[in-house]
C-alpha cells in the first residue's frame, strides 16, 4: 500500500511540474502596421522545457484599460528544445508577406492596441507596458532581455 501511495505522489508531482513549465518566456518584440493587420509578438526564453503553453492566456489591454483582447493557448509548443529559442504569434497578414516566415500561433487582427497598452502572457508569468507602438511598417517595439 505505501508502494502505490508514493507512486501516486510521484506521479501527481510530475504532472503539475510538467504543466507549470511555460512561464520563463519574455516576451521580446512587438510590431503593428498601421491598420493593425500586420501584428506580431516574439517571446524569447533561456530555459528549456518551456513548452507547456496550453491553458494558459495572453492579454493586450488597452492603455485606458477600457479594451482587452484575449488569447487562449489550445496547444503546446512542439519539435523544439526551448533553450534559447524564440516563439512567435503573429496574425494572418504577417503569414501573407514574402518571405516565408510562419508563426507558431495566429493571432486576429488588431490583437495589439498601436497606442499604447499591456501585454500580459501567462496570468502574469511576463507583463510589457508599452507607450505606443510604431507603425510606419518597417520598425518595432525591442524590448532587451534582462537575464
Amino acid at each position: 500500500m505505501k508502494k502505490a501511495l508514493l507512486i501516486l505522489v510521484v506521479v501527481m508531482a510530475t504532472i503539475t511540474t510538467s504543466k507549470a513549465l511555460f512561464h520563463f518566456w519574455d516576451i521580446q518584440e512587438l510590431f503593428t502596421s498601421a491598420d493593425g493587420n500586420v501584428q506580431f509578438i516574439e517571446f524569447f526564453t533561456t530555459t528549456p522545457n518551456q513548452e507547456f503553453l496550453a491553458t494558459h492566456t495572453l492579454l493586450s489591454i488597452d492603455s485606458g484599460a477600457t479594451q482587452t483582447n484575449t488569447f487562449n493557448f489550445l496547444t503546446d509548443l512542439s519539435g523544439f528544445s526551448t533553450a534559447n529559442r524564440s516563439f512567435l504569434m503573429a496574425t494572418a497578414g504577417f503569414g501573407s508577406l514574402p518571405g516565408g516566415v510562419t508563426s507558431d500561433y495566429v493571432l486576429p487582427a488588431d490583437f495589439l492596441f498601436a497606442g499604447g497598452g499591456t501585454v500580459n502572457f501567462g496570468e502574469g508569468a511576463d507583463v510589457l507596458v508599452y507607450a505606443s507602438l510604431p507603425t510606419d511598417g518597417v520598425s518595432s517595439y525591442y524590448r532587451a532581455r534582462t537575464n
